[in-house]
């Protein structure tokens, strides 16, 4: 069992990992803001469908990759396709 001391030491490590999460999130989302902003002043046109927040999986050269689950697949409008 678990001190309360080391309780209180994980859930402070805990937070700190979340808050560190959360700023890098609110930072790579301003990034991307900007980046946008700067393309649309440059006149270079963006895909919107491309253009994605921050996200565990990608499409990459038609598989989906999925670094939580450590997977590689196919997408399901792929698989839909495949199997009419």
């Amino acid at each position: 069992m678990e001190s309360p001391s080391a309780q209180n030491q994980r859930r402070a490590g805990d937070d700190a990992s979340k808050k560190m999460v959360e700023a890098g999130i609110e930072a790579m989302q301003l990034s991307l803001q900007q980046f946008q902003e700067l393309a649309t002043e440059l006149g270079v046109l963006l895909a919107p469908e491309k253009a994605k927040g921050s996200s565990s999986s990608l499409v990459f050269l038609g598989i989906e990759l999925d670094t939580v689950k450590m997977e590689a697949r196919l997408p399901q409008a792929k698989t839909g396709e495949l199997l009419q």
